[in-house]
């Protein structure tokens, strides 16, 4: 498919960008100039993940659990989550509906692919 010649949507014009990324951006430059900053931008926390992560990381990766999961995320997780909306908001989600992933790829496809009238595939 010729990316040149797609047309874009017209929800496009609606879409602000994303100044956080900027700011981000310049606060990394001025902190490589010397200044110290306090980083409260974009959500990457400060500290490291708390001691039961930790251990139950450990634990997975001792096990073998290392390598990527589906680019759905992983079924049980995925089931759990679909649980939880039941239970909280009496709401009926299939678990085949709920998508979990901490890639920027897949998110960055299925974003573009609703971006454009006419995508490509991923």
């Amino acid at each position: 498919m010729d990316l040149q010649r797609l047309a874009t949507a017209s929800r496009l014009a609606n879409i602000d960008a994303f100044h956080v990324m900027e700011l981000a951006k310049q606060a990394n430059e001025l902190e490589r100039a010397g200044r110290h900053i306090i980083h409260m931008g974009i959500g990457e926390p400060d500290f490291t993940a708390a001691e039961p992560v930790v251990r139950a990381a450990e634990a997975a990766m001792r096990r073998g659990v290392t390598q990527y999961t589906g680019a759905l995320g992983i079924h049980a997780l995925r089931e759990a989550i679909a649980g939880y909306y039941k239970t909280m908001y009496g709401l009926d989600i299939p678990a085949r509906r709920v998508i979990v992933t901490a890639g920027a790829r897949a998110r960055c496809c299925w974003r573009v692919r609703c971006w454009w009238k006419s995508a490509p595939k991923c």
